[in-house]
């Protein structure tokens, strides 16, 4: 169903929540205003961003709950796989 819905969005021209330009504004308002410096790469697969922040940005475990705590209220999932991971995916909140 959900990509039956995602057909008849892109026929008719509008954009879905998880498409990339969608996905990739609402994480940046969730970077905030340190978004220019944050990020050394970007990919977009299958709905989902896959994000590398540059060195020291998501270091602390303080930054990393700040930026979860700004994706969820923004309605994005945001998931590290690990401590110490630079690398992130994120993607729209079921």
């Amino acid at each position: 169903m959900r990509r039956n819905l995602a057909d008849l969005r892109a026929r008719s021209g509008q954009l879905g929540p998880d498409d990339f330009v969608p996905l990739l504004t609402r994480f940046g308002q969730a970077l905030g205003p340190r978004a220019v410096d944050a990020l050394a790469a970007v990919d977009y697969r299958e709905g989902r961003l896959e994000v590398k922040f540059q060195p020291g940005y998501v270091d602390s475990a303080s930054m990393r709950q700040t930026l979860e705590r700004a994706c969820t209220r923004l309605g994005l999932s945001i998931d590290f796989g690990g401590q110490g991971e630079r690398t992130a995916r994120v993607g729209v909140r079921a």
